[in-house]
């Protein structure tokens, strides 16, 4: 439940193209964090490369060879972007790191 609440604020952020801050990297003994799944943060990262470019979503859109509209499914959290996109757009290869689930 908690996931969904961040992930219902994080869809809302982005679509007003508010800034999200990156979650801080120590937390207190009683507090827990929530992992997102991964496609969801790897669209997050893409939308933090975005937003430090300072590039219009028009341009940054036109420097990936891209409509915008494909740019706003990538960072659309519920849109099943595929990952070959994700990394093209980075254009940087992208590296996954397996952890067990807590």
């Amino acid at each position: 439940m908690a996931l969904d609440a961040l992930v219902l604020l994080l869809k809302h952020q982005i679509a007003t193209r508010a800034s999200i801050p990156h979650p801080p990297k120590h937390r207190g003994a009683d507090l827990r964090s929530l992992q997102l799944p991964a496609l969801a943060t790897a669209k997050l990262e893409l939308y933090w490369a975005w937003q430090a470019s300072g590039l219009s979503k028009s341009e940054f859109a036109r420097r990936l060879n891209s409509p915008k509209t494909n740019l706003d499914r990538l960072f659309n959290l519920s849109h099943r972007s595929r990952w070959d996109i994700i990394e093209s757009a980075f254009g940087h290869r992208l590296e996954i790191n397996l952890q067990p689930a807590a």
